[in-house]
């Protein structure tokens, strides 16, 4: 066996197969998702386990070398994916690939790495699926502190959602929108969520995933991404990760409404506006990602789906 950087590798294609020949059922990974997902890794930090010229394991690193800044992700670290195959687990394997990870982490200054959560991430967390490795991971200095979800809602024969407040205009945004939803964005959730905004955008979204919140002054007050079935995987949110478990996927998030305005119950409306123009387009299912709003969300028949553990190690 030898490790090397993935840079070196030739044909990533083993990394999707071994990953989806074990977890295809629950968390497939379609060639699309996986370039999209793993298009910032960092290349020499990022490593693979090979034995006679197949691949056994992997871990893929990421650093934040977006030109748009976030200070809290400039000296952290992410674990987009960590994988060994069945038959040669228990053999340190996965030690070594974190140990070497880590140690060339430390070299360039980073002082935290998260387990998931990086920008484009195929998980927020450590999955319960996988709860049998939590314990491998505190072993090796991990955190673990609270868990996040992903919630569904079955579409079949259900009826659209009331909207109770008409004192505000809910729709859908077009091009003409651009800058102002940016700038509410950046103005109330600077960072991470403007950032998705602008590559939406600049990946040619003509604002018709988002769903926009007007006042009587016709400015915006909220937002919600939703994801179509039919949305091009360059701007599909996280929410539709997992599209290729079913048969035709929607997905809502993020989604925000001005504090100023939330004694109205428009958090509940601009939901509800998504779910409608979803249940318009047939989709099978909704899931919203990422959340810990669970009784939020039940008024609007989602359930949990998928739990995930927060987790992190100090490396400095």
């Amino acid at each position: 066996m030898q490790i090397i950087k993935l840079s070196q590798l030739q044909n990533r294609n083993q990394l999707l197969e071994i990953w989806n020949e074990e977890y295809g059922k629950i968390y497939p990974i379609t060639k699309e998702l996986f370039d999209r997902n793993t298009d910032s890794l960092d290349e020499d930090i990022s490593a693979v386990a090979v034995d006679n010229d197949k691949v056994i394991g992997f871990i893929l690193i990421k650093i934040w070398k977006y030109p748009f800044i976030i200070e809290s992700y400039l000296n952290a670290a992410w674990i987009n994916l960590l994988y060994v195959i069945p038959k040669m687990r228990k053999h340190g394997i996965g030690t070594i690939l974190l140990n070497q990870a880590e140690e060339e982490l430390k070299k360039i200054g980073k002082n935290v790495l998260n387990l998931g959560r990086d920008y484009h991430n195929f998980f927020p967390g450590l999955p319960i699926d996988f709860d049998n490795f939590l314990p491998w991971f505190k072993k090796r200095g991990f955190e673990f502190t609270y868990q996040t979800h992903d919630l569904i809602r079955n579409c079949q024969n259900k009826e659209k959602l009331r909207i109770e407040n008409q004192d505000f205009t809910f729709r859908i945004a077009t091009l003409n929108d651009k800058e102002s939803l940016i700038s509410f964005i950046k103005r109330l959730w600077p960072g991470r969520w403007e950032m998705e905004t602008i590559e939406y955008f600049n990946n040619g979204g003509d604002g018709s995933e988002y769903v926009i919140c007007l006042n009587n002054k016709n400015e915006i007050c909220g937002f919600a991404k939703f994801n179509k079935p039919t949305t091009d995987i360059s701007l599909i949110s996280y929410s539709r990760t997992w599209y290729g478990r079913f048969d035709k996927l929607g997905g809502i998030g993020p989604l925000g409404i001005d504090p100023e305005n939330r004694h109205h119950h428009l958090g509940y409306d601009i939901v509800s506006s998504a779910v409608n123009y979803l249940l318009d387009l047939n989709v099978s299912d909704i899931i919203i990602d990422w959340t810990g709003l669970l009784e939020f969300y039940r008024h609007m028949d989602f359930e949990v789906w998928k739990a995930y553990s927060y987790s992190s190690k100090k490396l400095i």
